[in-house]
């Protein structure tokens, strides 16, 4: 890897391969939540097919905290911590805590959660233990991930600490769990500093700020087709013996993740987009990225009426192929329309 390498330009509006990375990171996302036939197991085609799915696209969340890290940890460069804050309270606490009531009073009005008392303790409790909306569960990392940042924003100019932070946590959180796993051993060891997955912020930082070599790159990409295909043929394995979808290796921190993230993320930035894409391309990608926030917040909305509208089950090929740019679509439009009432636009997260 190249040393000497420039940090991110504070001046530039924005970057086109975070753009890039941020939409197709929603789209993988979209792919993952249409692909619910994985939990189901079953001795077809179908359920290999959407396992291959689940291991393939798993980067989607791993790739949305690195963004967070290549994009916020030089926040001092730019701004106070007091502004941080209120910036990161303003564009996610808010949107998050608005869509959970709206969402919480659509699925109590549609059946879909009855209420066991009115008190507002009891309300606060569903929507903080994400009981409200399941895949919200990723707002109280982030949440998390924002608190930290003051620190880590300190860290920037040492970026051996970092590595260090990144390296500990992929020993002990990546790959010891899935070795204990594999080999019956129970060894642990809490490393609060680089525990979480507080690993994708800092690396996802690093990998922004630096190059790397062409064979580096080539066996981080040979790295991570090999750990997905290990996660793909060890839960393929124990899913058939057990009956039931093997998830005793599952989790974004574990090595297969991390790998697949970051090769996706050099991949991705190491495309020469200025030869490919004129300004207008990328301002086009730009506001697409700006929209992702919100369809992320709407879009199991979009996929219950789907369902339904369309007759459509999770196990169809059509749900889990051409509805998932279908639901891109029609969350796309529904955000840019709601961005259009100036009331909304500061709930909608843009």
């Amino acid at each position: 890897m190249k040393k000497n390498t420039p940090e991110i330009s504070n001046k530039e509006k924005f970057v086109t391969y975070f753009d890039v990375l941020n939409i197709i990171a929603c789209l993988a996302v979209l792919i993952l939540h249409h692909n619910g036939i994985v939990w189901q197991f079953s001795k077809s085609w179908s359920w290999r097919i959407s396992l291959l799915v689940e291991c393939a696209f798993y980067w989607a969340v791993p790739i949305f905290l690195m963004l967070s890290g290549a994009t916020l940890m030089n926040y001092r460069e730019k701004y106070s911590t007091r502004t941080f804050f209120k910036k990161r309270f303003i564009r996610t606490v808010i949107p998050w805590l608005c869509w959970s009531i709206i969402i919480l009073i659509w699925k109590v009005s549609t059946g879909q959660i009855t209420l066991e008392s009115y008190n507002m303790l009891y309300i606060m409790n569903l929507i903080l233990g994400n009981k409200v909306e399941n895949v919200y569960w990723f707002f109280m990392t982030l949440f998390g991930i924002y608190l930290c940042m003051p620190v880590l924003a300190n860290l920037v100019k040492n970026r051996k600490v970092l590595w260090y932070i990144v390296g500990t946590a992929f020993i002990m959180y990546s790959c010891f769990p899935v070795i204990n796993q594999i080999i019956g051993i129970n060894m642990s060891i809490t490393i609060p500093v680089a525990s979480g997955l507080i690993i994708f912020p800092v690396l996802g930082y690093l990998l922004a700020t630096m190059e790397l070599r062409r064979k580096t790159r080539f066996w981080l990409y040979a790295s991570a087709i090999m750990a997905t295909m290990f996660r793909y043929i060890y839960t393929y394995i124990w899913s058939y013996r057990t009956e039931t979808t093997d998830v005793s290796i599952k989790g974004y921190e574990k090595f297969y993740s991390v790998l697949l993230a970051a090769a996706v993320f050099v991949l991705i930035k190491n495309i020469k987009w200025d030869s490919i894409l004129k300004q207008k391309g990328k301002r086009v990608l730009h506001v697409l990225a700006s929209y992702s926030f919100g369809i992320y917040l709407i879009h199991m909305i979009v996929i219950y009426y789907e369902l339904r509208l369309f007759n459509k089950t999770t196990s169809m090929w059509s749900w889990r192929t051409i509805f998932v740019p279908m639901t891109y679509g029609i969350a796309l439009c529904i955000v840019w329309a709601l961005n259009k009432i100036p009331v909304i636009k500061k709930i909608i997260g843009r």
